[in-house]
């Protein structure tokens, strides 16, 4: 795969950031990249900086989104832009994805914002991976990459061989004009690159604005943390590399064993029921439900959709013998759920339930249950009928489905009475 990493240097107004995104993707696409970043928030600038920020309101994200994807299409080059999206919450620093075709796959917030951005921004509380010619891979932006490794993490034991990292560090006004790629005595930034990319086994690709005076350059780092290449500093322009998908194996990533991290309870007359477990998947989940208003919910709802059940490498022959049983059972994990609420109204009626007799998402331990139907296996991936989950979503077990019941045993609680009203 070829990536390209673009550094145009700060928007003096919506119309200039606009020429320069344009310029980079075409000259991405001249050079035969398949996917092109920007810098964090390029449009309409990242709020707190030694610059102005261009005016941005609903209309010119709407406006900045349908240009930059028709020149996706027109340059047949997927994109990553950085941008602000405008909640009823507050602003957020994002990362819009669009792929060659001109399709927005969608959007990876900022979840972790440096402290000075508090004034101007609010925080992201969920992440994704996304795919372009099947190459899955993950975004963080600025301080979520230095400071918090986890968040490369993430990607990379879900499947990402690459994480892209737009940011910002630097002046355009004065500072220090760096002359050697991580330095013992530059700042600090560099370094955490190599790190990302090493400590998970995955390329690590760092964009930055063309800054006159950045503290760190537009990078990319190969999977045993080596600097592949880099633009020069204080200048704007466009990095175009070749990525060799292959070794980005995410070794280190996925022999992470958080069960060897569990808490002591010191006092042995506690209760058992204060201990906490960890688990790890075995797994992940490929749907086409990329956000969960897609998938079919409510009285009558009937779950049509094949998925790949793609399990970890060294847990493949905990298969053996899968393909005798005709349906399994999925556990798995609503990783995108926060928090939890002991009543709620399910889709299905309009009168609250506990949480226990309901499949609702916010649980006190967030965990799924899909019956699906066994289509084929192919090595360590299962291809599945019945998916109710979305894409990259955490396996944690899989068990055969064996029903014992009779049905005429079975009872259906108030979903029964809530069925036969909606029939009428």
């Amino acid at each position: 795969m070829i990536i390209a990493l673009a550094s145009p240097g700060v928007a003096t107004t919506l119309e200039d950031g606009l020429a320069k995104i344009k310029c980079f993707l075409s000259e991405a696409s001249a050079q035969g990249a398949e996917i092109v970043c920007f810098p964090e928030a390029y449009l309409p600038g990242l709020r707190g900086q030694d610059f102005e920020v261009l005016p941005f309101d609903q209309t010119m994200h709407g406006l900045v989104l349908r240009a930059v994807a028709q020149w996706a299409q027109t340059y047949a080059v997927a994109t990553i832009l950085g941008m602000e999206r405008l909640t009823e919450a507050g602003r957020q620093i994002a990362a819009y994805v669009i792929d060659a075709r001109g399709q927005i796959q969608g959007c990876q917030t900022k979840n972790q914002i440096d402290p000075t951005e508090d004034r101007f921004y609010v925080p992201g509380n969920t992440r994704r991976l996304f795919e372009i010619n099947g190459v899955k891979f993950g975004v963080v932006i600025c301080h979520e990459g230095w400071r918090y490794p986890e968040t490369v993490r993430w990607a990379a034991v879900r499947g990402a061989k690459i994480v892209f990292h737009p940011h910002h560090t630097g002046s355009d006004q004065a500072g220090v004009r760096l002359t050697q790629w991580g330095a013992a005595n530059g700042p600090y930034y560099e370094k955490a690159m190599m790190c990302r990319s090493i400590e998970n086994t995955i390329y690590f690709a760092s964009v930055n604005y063309g800054l006159r005076y950045q503290e760190s350059a537009t990078s990319l780092i190969t999977p045993s943390g080596r600097c592949q290449a880099y633009l020069p500093y204080g200048q704007e322009g466009i990095l175009v590399q070749a990525i060799k998908v292959e070794e980005a194996t995410g070794l280190l990533a996925n022999r992470f064993a958080p069960e060897r991290y569990q808490s002591v309870i010191k006092n042995e007359k506690r209760s058992s029921m204060t201990t906490e477990y960890s688990m790890r998947p075995i797994g992940f989940i490929r749907s086409s439900y990329r956000n969960a208003e897609q998938i079919p919910k409510g009285c009558g709802a009937r779950h049509e959709a094949t998925g790949i059940l793609e399990i970890l490498p060294e847990y493949e022959q905990g298969l053996t013998d899968i393909e005798g049983f005709s349906h399994l059972i999925v556990l798995w994990v609503f990783d995108q759920s926060e928090g939890y609420d002991l009543m709620t109204t399910p889709p299905t009626d309009t009168t609250p339930h506990g949480i226990f007799s309901t499949r609702a998402p916010r649980r006190p331990n967030p965990l799924g249950f899909t019956v699906v139907k066994l289509l084929n296996r192919d090595g360590p991936r299962l291809q599945v009928h019945g998916v109710d989950m979305l894409d990259g979503t955490p396996i944690l077990d899989i068990k055969p489905y064996l029903s014992g019941v009779p049905a005429d045993e079975l009872r259906r609680g108030w979903l029964a009475n809530a069925e036969s009203q909606k029939n009428g």
